[in-house]
Parts: C-alpha cells; structure tokens; sequence
C-alpha cells in the first residue's frame, strides 16, 4: 500500500464509515466514483441509494447494508471480502473531530473531480473536441472553487454583513443604468451599440452628460474589444472630442492591436476581477461578448460561468457594460441561451432608425430591469465637421405606447389558461400590427410564441409567465390544460 497518498484505504475506510454512521455530515460531498477501490465504490453507492429511498433515515444498521450488498453482489467468492469489509466500517468509531475530517473528505472530493474532469477532457482532445475539453475542465475548476464553504463560514460571512448598512441602488445614469451591475446592450450589426459604449465611457471620465440632463457619474473606465484595428477606434475617439491615450490614468482602451491583447473572461490569469476590486468604483465596457469566451452560445454549461464571472466583477465594485447581437429572429431579444440573459440585471434592446445609409436616431429600449422601471430612450446621433454627439433623451411616448400594447396583448389571456399566439393575432387584427403583438409575446414567452399563465393562489395577483423549451413547443398542441 501506497502510504504517501493521503486518500489511501484506510482514509476512505473512514469516509464510508462516517457515511453510515453520520450520513448527514457527508452525503452531499462525496459520490461513488470517487474512490479508488471496485468494492468501496460499490458500498458507497449501495449507501446513498439506501439514503435516496429513505431520506429520513438518521443512519444505517450493519445488517441493511449487508442485506442490500448480498442482492447486488453477483460473485459468491467476492461476498465474504464485502461482508468482512462491511464490518469494519462499523468498528471505526466516529472521531471527536469531525471538522478535521470533514475538510480532509472535500479536499478528496475536490481531487477526485479534477481527476475525473482530465480523464474526460483528454478523450474529448484525443477525439479533437477541444471545446468540450475546455467546458469540462472549466466546470470541475468552478465547482471545485466552490467546495469547503460551511455553514460556520455562511455565519461568518453574515455577521460581518450585519456590521454594515444595507446598501441602497446607486445609479450610473439615474434612472437607467445602474452602478455594480451587468447591463446588456443587444442589437444587429451597426445599429450603434458601440458608439453608445463609447460615448459612455467619455462621459464616465470626465463626469459629463451622454445627452442633456443625463449626466453620468464620474469614475474610471475600461474599455475591451477583441475586434477590429486601431486606427478605426483613434477615430471614433477623435470624433467625440477624447484623446483616451492621454486619460490612460482613468480610461484604458484595451484592443486586439496591443500586446497581450486583452484576454477572454474565463481565461486563466484575466486580471478583470482582481481589477474590478482594485479600482472600485469603476466601469467595464465589453465590446462584443461573442468574442470574450470559448465555446457555444447557445449552452448554458458554457454560459452560466461567464455570467457568474461577470457578476463577481459587479460584486467586486465594477459597473459592467456588454454589447451582444440580437438573434436573426426580429424578435428575439439577445442572441444565444437563456442563461445570458439570466445573469444580467438591466437589459436593453438597441435598434438603429435610418434615412437612407446613416443612422438617425438610436432607440434604447428596456426589455429587463431589477431595479426599477423599464425606460426607453430615443437618441439622436450628430456628425458634424468630423465631430460626434447624441442628442435626445428618455423616450416616454414610446414606451408608454409599448405599455399600452402589452397590455392589450396580454389580456387576451386569463389567470387559469394560455391562449396560442394564432388566436391573439386574430383577436387583435387591425388593433395592433402583427410585428409588434409577436414581439410582445416573444418578450413574454422565449421564442417558441407560446404565452403561459399560471394560476396565481392570490385572485388578481399578476402573471408568472415562465420560457417553453423548444422542444417541448414543438410537442404540445396549439391550446392546453393549465399548468
């Protein structure tokens, strides 16, 4: 026997005996796969089978789990190894300190993910599924940093918040965007997603106006892209009057023409949280999510970490910014899986209205908002004399108007059914143009079209509407029970 491995046999001995004995200390820790020993594995999974079937169980006699090993033990030569086993996990008293083995079974536990990930990853390189490999190995680094976390360090983590008053919502620009959150900006190609972001970050640095009377508060800003060339950014800067090389103290342009060029979120050693903390309060500006993480958009298992680590970066003091695209569907909001638009606390949708090839006004409407009402604003870009300025401001008849038509749209259905898409569009011809009833419903329902109420326990309480997956869309019929 291997002495110098700290999670020998007799480590994991112990380990299973604290799982029957005091089930409720680690039954959420460890899994069967973890153990190095065929006949370990095999106890393990017969006890959190036991505890699955009967969760009310505070502990397991020595004679059930020889009953249920004697049923699945299929070799007769092998069962007196299991029986004798089986006893010795029950001379093993518990230890006085169970903390101490506690913190020694998550470090095992933490081990065997790593070693499980690797296993999976080198056969997804070796199959040359290098984004698989790289989901795997980013899923086991983010579970494991999350292991060792006891209800004793939850307590900790409290009191020393009770010492603090409760924070109250501070706002970037009052009203619309506020401080130490995710806010997604969401639009095609060229409806001017980035010269908002970049009139932003102007007016962040010199604690300026983005158009008359919304003034943006003054802080430091940082501004990402992975796209594109310089001298198309000297530009844009130019044109709003803002030299960024000489404010490189408060504002930092980080693009894909310096070396390093700036690394993506999940990327091992991206200094973006230690930054967020190290410069709060201050602003992150990511032009072009897309180009910011590997994998599918369209997965959770690859979205879910991003939007946990753009939300320590807003934990951690930072305001963060995001421009993404818009799905080909004209109703779909954002691009990609749900999950990104579950991480984020505000969210906008961008559209460009143009005479002819140029834009003339840029409408910001509110889709998502935590912290308050969803506002819409109207701007109205200049270029004059190789100069650039948004005029315009808060676009209350648009939005007043989209609140009218939501709910005209909405009240085609009632608190105990759902009502098809077909039929709302009948009920509201010549009301409401067809686009703008699809869009409403798409806003409320994900993109199948299909608008869910569910019964409230409360008469007159509003509608909790929830997404329907595509797949079961397509399985359901047109008009349903109740859920």
């Amino acid at each position: 026997m291997d002495t110098s491995y700290p999670w020998g046999e007799v480590f994991q001995l112990r380990l299973l005996s604290l799982l029957a004995q005091k089930p409720e200390k680690v039954l959420e820790i460890i899994e069967p796969q973890y153990f190095s020993f065929p006949m370990q594995v095999e106890i393990c999974r017969v006890l959190k089978e036991i505890y699955a079937k009967s969760p009310k169980i505070i502990s397991i006699s020595r004679t059930t789990v020889i009953e249920a090993l004697r049923a699945t033990v299929g070799r007769e030569d092998a069962w007196d190894d299991y029986k004798q086993t089986v006893k010795r996990l029950y001379k093993i008293p518990v230890p006085p300190d169970v903390d101490a083995l506690l913190r020694q079974a998550t470090e095992f536990a933490k081990e065997a993910r790593y070693k499980e990930a690797l296993e999976l990853a080198e056969t997804h390189v070796a199959n040359h599924r290098y984004d698989k490999a790289f989901e795997v190995i980013q899923k086991a680094h983010t579970s494991a940093s999350h292991a060792g976390i006891s209800i004793r360090d939850l307590r900790d983590s409290l009191r020393k918040q009770m010492k603090e008053p409760p924070k109250e919502v501070e706002w970037e620009v009052p009203g619309f965007f506020p401080a130490r959150a995710p806010i997604l900006f969401a639009g095609r190609k060229g409806e001017g997603k980035s010269y908002l972001l970049q009139a932003l970050g102007k007016a962040s640095r010199e604690g300026g106006e983005l158009t008359k009377d919304l003034s943006v508060k003054k802080k430091r800003f940082l501004y990402l892209v992975r796209e594109g060339v310089q001298e198309l950014y000297d530009q844009r800067f130019r044109e709003l009057e803002f030299d960024y090389r000489k404010e490189s103290k408060k504002f930092q342009l980080w693009g894909p023409w310096m070396d390093p060029m700036p690394p993506k979120i999940l990327e091992a050693g991206a200094p973006y949280r230690e930054w967020a903390k190290q410069l709060a309060p201050c602003s992150i500006a990511i032009d072009g999510l897309r180009r910011f993480f590997d994998g599918d958009e369209n997965s959770s298992e690859v979205m879910d970490p991003v939007g946990q680590e753009l939300t320590a970066w807003a934990n951690n003091g930072a305001s963060i910014y995001i421009a993404h695209h818009r799905g080909k569907s004209k109703n779909v909001d954002s691009r990609g899986s749900s999950a990104i638009e579950d991480f984020v606390s505000v969210q906008y949708v961008v559209e460009a209205l143009r005479e002819g090839q140029r834009i003339s006004k840029i409408r910001i409407r509110c889709v998502k908002n935590w912290y308050g009402e969803e506002k819409a604003l109207l701007l109205t870009p200049h270029w004059e004399d190789g100069k650039f300025w948004f005029t315009g401001g808060e676009d209350t008849e648009a939005e007043d108007k989209w609140a009218r038509d939501k709910e005209k749209v909405l009240g085609q259905t009632s608190v105990t059914e759902w009502t098809s898409r077909t039929a709302i569009l009948e009920n509201l011809k010549g009301e409401i143009g067809k686009n703008r009833i699809i869009e409403i419903l798409d806003s409320e329902s994900g993109r199948n079209g299909k608008l869910r109420a569910k019964r409230s326990s409360k008469p007159g309480a509003p509608f909790e509407y929830r997404r329907v997956g595509e797949a079961e869309a397509d399985s359901s019929p047109d008009s349903g029970e109740e859920e």
